[in-house]
C-alpha cells in the first residue's frame, strides 16, 4: 500500500519532528519505508493532503496534534478509498486521545503491519470539517484572543493570556439556536457541538461524544457568574461540568446558529469568522487506522 506522512515540524511545542524520527526508526528497522512530506507554514497540510490524494497515495499518516489533522481532513475529497493514520506527536492530542491512540516509539509500524480501518464521522461547520468540537461562546472568544490579541508570544504563554483576559471581560450574549426547525434564544456561557467529547488538551467537554454514532452531542452553558465559571471549568476536565444546573445536553444530526451579535465562530480552535452558522454531521466519511488487537 503506497503510503505518505505528513509531518508537523513545529507540533509538540518544537518536539514533533524528533518525535517522528524515532517512528520513523522503528519502521526503517523493518524494512518499511513512507514517503515524508513536511509543512513549513500554516495551512500547508491541508494543500499536501490534497496534493497526496491526488497522487493516489491509500494511506495517509499524520504527524503532528489536533490542528494538523483539521487540516489534512480539509485537503482531502471524503469519502476516499484512503486510510488516515494519527501519529500523535502535537500538545493537545484530543482527538488521539478520543480514539484511543498515544504516542509510543512502535505507533507507527503497529499501524502499518496490525492496523485495522474503523469508520468515523466528521462534522461539518459552513462548509468546514471538524475533527472534535466547533461552538460560539467562551472558548470561541479565547481562539479569537489568541489570534488576535497577542502578537509577541504564542503558544500556552498566549492561550493563558487570553484565557486571563476573557475571564475578566467576557459577556454572555443570547443566540437563537435551531433544532429539527424549533427555535430557542439563550444567553450563553458557550455552545459546544462535538464530534468527540475533548478540547484544550483533555477537557471533557462534550462527555457524550461518540464519533461513530451519526449524531452531534451538544453542550449548552447558560449565563453564570464569574464567580461560578472560576468554581465550574476545572469539572470540565473529569466532564463532571455537566451536573451543573446552567449546563444542558443534547443530540442532532443538524443544526443552526444565529445572532444579532458578531459571535465569533470556531472549530477545533481554528477562527471561522462569526454566526450565522449551519453545522451537519458527515457519518461515516472518515477511513480512521487504529491498532489492531494483539
Amino acid at each position: 500500500m503506497k503510503t505518505a506522512v505528513i509531518i508537523n515540524p513545529v507540533a509538540g511545542r518544537g518536539k514533533s519532528y524528533a518525535r517522528w524520527n524515532v517512528l520513523k526508526k522503528e519502521l526503517s528497522d523493518h524494512k518499511l519505508y513512507v514517503e515524508e512530506f513536511v509543512t513549513k507554514s500554516k495551512g500547508m497540510a491541508t494543500d499536501l493532503a490534497e496534493h497526496i490524494q491526488k497522487a493516489g497515495y491509500t494511506r495517509l499518516m499524520v504527524a503532528g496534534g489536533d490542528g494538523t489533522l483539521h487540516e489534512v481532513i480539509n485537503g482531502l475529497n471524503l469519502p476516499a478509498n484512503m486510510e488516515i493514520g494519527i501519529l500523535p506527536t502535537g500538545t493537545g492530542n484530543d482527538f488521539a486521545r478520543a480514539v484511543g491512540i498515544s504516542y509510543e516509539k512502535n505507533l507507527a509500524l503497529k499501524l502499518i503491519t496490525r492496523g485495522r480501518t474503523r469508520l468515523i464521522d466528521l462534522g461539518e461547520v459552513n462548509q468546514r470539517k471538524f475533527i472534535n468540537i466547533a461552538g460560539v461562546g467562551f472558548d470561541a472568544q479565547v481562539a479569537y484572543e489568541v489570534n488576535a490579541g497577542f502578537k509577541f508570544v504564542s503558544g500556552t504563554t498566549a492561550y493563558l493570556m487570553a484565557l486571563a483576559k476573557v475571564m475578566l471581560t467576557y459577556q454572555s450574549l443570547p443566540i437563537d439556536i435551531f433544532v429539527n426547525d424549533v427555535k430557542q434564544t439563550e444567553e450563553i456561557l458557550f455552545f459546544s457541538v462535538a464530534n468527540a467529547p475533548y478540547i484544550g488538551g483533555g477537557m471533557k467537554i462534550v462527555p457524550q461524544a461518540v464519533m461513530d454514532d451519526g449524531l452531534f452531542h451538544i453542550c449548552l452553558a447558560q449565563k453564570v457568574s464569574r464567580l461560578e465559571i472560576l468554581h465550574t471549568l476545572p469539572k470540565i476536565y473529569h466532564g463532571k461540568h455537566i451536573e451543573h444546573p446552567k449546563v444542558h445536553m443534547m443530540a442532532a444530526k443538524e443544526l443552526r446558529l444565529n445572532s444579532a451579535f458578531s459571535l465569533p465562530l470556531h472549530a477545533d480552535g481554528e477562527l471561522l469568522g462569526t454566526l450565522p452558522a449551519y453545522f451537519r454531521v458527515l457519518p461515516g466519511i472518515l477511513r480512521l487506522l487504529v491498532p489492531g488487537k494483539d
